[in-house]
């Protein structure tokens, strides 16, 4: 799995070669290429590919939430780090630098894989509350949530929910979910 990666991303640095110096090329330059195209997040499609082929094996590896709160554990410091290197790189948009390439498109789909593992194969905490009815309809709205997080909805809430800014972003966050579950429930 890991050499199918190393090969696609191999096309994608080659692409950028190829069209080196076409500005209106998808292919500017290969921090681009690892950034927002497939190429450079070819390891995380592998690594959930992967984790189906082990689904099908019957034998079941984890036991007792070892892998779910494990990988929980490395998700929060991966995520700490990169949240540390986006400060240090004084960016909040784009990801920035080899490090943080690194961490985000090849080390931070390990864990998510973890925690996808994890919550189907061992009965924790985490899984139980994530098969809640709550949670099943959170994840039912996700996608009307996805439609309306950007966009007109989204900018009439935001102009008009006046609070200081920790509470305004969760003042909209949780407007939004609500407005989500409406429609899924009355309009969908």
């Amino acid at each position: 799995m890991l050499l199918i990666s190393i090969f696609i991303i191999a096309i994608g640095f080659l692409l950028v070669y190829v069209f080196k110096g076409n500005e209106l090329s998808f292919f500017a330059n290969n921090q681009f290429v690892l950034n927002g195209t497939f190429f450079g997040h070819v390891f995380e499609f592998v690594s959930g590919a992967g984790l189906a082929l082990i689904f099908r094996i019957k034998n079941k590896f984890a036991s007792q939430g070892i892998v779910t709160y494990l990988s929980i554990l490395l998700l929060f410091i991966e995520i700490w780090l990169i949240s540390l290197l986006r400060i240090y790189y004084n960016t909040s948009v784009t990801v920035e630098g080899s490090l943080v390439i690194l961490l985000n498109n090849f080390l931070l789909p390990l864990p998510i894989c973890g925690v996808i593992y994890g919550i189907t194969h061992e009965n924790t905490f985490v899984s139980r509350f994530l098969s809640s009815n709550i949670m099943d309809l959170l994840g039912k709205s996700s996608y009307v949530f996805y439609l309306i997080h950007i966009g007109l909805i989204q900018s009439e809430i935001q102009i008009r929910v006046r609070l200081p800014e920790p509470f305004r972003y969760f003042a909209i966050l949780v407007i939004l979910i609500f407005i989500s579950v409406f429609i899924y429930k009355y309009i969908e």
